[in-house]
């Protein structure tokens, strides 16, 4: 499934800089694979000066959750937010903010999330410029 992940976020980049846009990425499962799996687009994609909020892969550019607030006025490639443990709208807005043109959002799921990461997920999958994967 790695190789694939790796596909879609190739692809969902290469949109993104032509149309100078941003994409997303919705990884759903277990934790460690939606983090393997958002290790692997990123790097695949080439996209080096990612933001984690909440957990990350060691050496990573991490930021809690509950300060992501912080991140506004930064600008990064890419950002991966944990929303498996629910999703603070706040947070989703700052990083999402901070991701320049071209680049990608990463979401990964790997829990109930709450009600608004499930409307979000409903509402997100299927629209244009996001793919949802799983294992």
């Amino acid at each position: 499934m790695t190789a694939a992940v790796e596909q879609v976020a190739r692809a969902l980049v290469a949109q993104a800089k032509t149309t100078r846009q941003r994409r997303a990425l919705l990884l759903r499962g277990p934790a460690g694979w939606t983090m393997a799996a958002a290790a692997a687009a990123l790097e695949a994609a080439g996209l080096v000066d990612a933001l984690w909020v909440g957990e990350g892969p060691p050496g990573a550019t991490t930021v809690p959750t509950g300060r992501a607030r912080e991140v506004l006025g930064d600008e990064v490639s890419a950002a991966v937010l944990d929303v498996g443990a629910g999703l603070d709208p706040d947070a989703l807005g700052a990083v999402a903010g901070a991701i320049r043109a071209g680049g990608l959002l990463v979401l990964r799921s790997a829990g109930d999330g709450g009600r608004l990461a499930r409307r979000i997920e409903r509402a997100a999958v299927g629209a244009p410029g996001v793919i949802a994967l799983g294992p």
